[in-house]
């Protein structure tokens, strides 16, 4: 009697378990029939074509939305496309992806010999471009950029760390100003005396970098108050500054 029961019972796990099997093989018929790739489409990007951006991250139509991995279609077309920052994947049901694509902006160059560089804040590299092409960035000098490529982070070595992140920091805060096209270049060969050139009409000193927003906000007032003369302006004292007319 109790072999017996045993065996029903037995028999009832094996044909729950096989049902189990058989609605899990039609869950996934299912989703591999209604849930295919019908449209993709792309968003936010203005530098590159939106058909290379959809090939770079290896979407394609009837793919299944569901086994798409996000992670790795977006860094895909990071790795092959220097001015995207930042990439997501919005997937709508039952079959509609959107990719949505934030650009880098640039805001400097730094030349050398054959071409410039154009960076953005935070000092990646976009792009090579033939000398010359550079109109509205900010060159940067003072600093020789050690193998550079685009898409890569910009390096003067080891050593010149701190000038790096002096470089970085200022265009940073040159950026969240809304100041970029008013400065024509950016000096960084005295750390304790980082330059630029403001509308072509003020030498700035900005000492050694720091409280650059601050600063940065000084000088605004001060073209405000001067909108023709050209003056040497020392910002090393982020509390006061002292102008030099020409």
């Amino acid at each position: 009697m109790h072999e017996r029961k045993e065996r029903r019972n037995g028999a009832g796990s094996l044909y729950v378990a096989v049902i189990a099997a058989l609605m899990l093989i039609a869950a996934l018929i299912g989703i591999s029939v209604f849930f295919r790739v019908s449209d993709i489409s792309v968003v936010g990007n203005s530098v590159y074509d939106g058909d290379e951006l959809v090939k770079a991250a290896g979407i394609k139509l009837d793919d299944n939305i569901f086994f798409i991995s996000d992670s790795q279609a977006a860094a895909r077309i990071r790795n092959a496309y220097p001015y995207v920052d930042s990439v997501r994947i919005l997937k709508k049901l039952p079959g509609t992806v959107v990719i949505e694509i934030t650009e880098n902006l640039p805001i400097a160059f730094i030349p050398t010999e054959d071409a410039d560089f154009i960076l953005d804040h935070t000092g990646k590299i976009l792009e090579r471009r033939d000398k010359g092409h550079t109109g509205g960035l900010i060159e940067i000098r003072g600093a020789q950029p050690i193998m550079p490529a685009a898409g890569q982070r910009l390096s003067f070595g080891e050593e010149q760390t701190l000038r790096l992140e002096a470089m970085k920091s200022v265009l940073d805060a040159v950026r969240r100003a809304g100041m970029g096209e008013r400065i024509q270049w950016l000096d960084v060969t005295a750390l304790s005396s980082i330059r630029f050139m403001y509308e072509n009409r003020f030498t700035v000193d900005m000492g050694r970098g720091d409280d650059a927003e601050q600063k940065l906000y000084i000088l605004s007032r001060i073209a405000k108050d001067h909108p023709t003369e050209r003056a040497n302006v020392d910002l090393s004292d982020s509390e006061a500054a002292h102008y030099i007319p020409n």
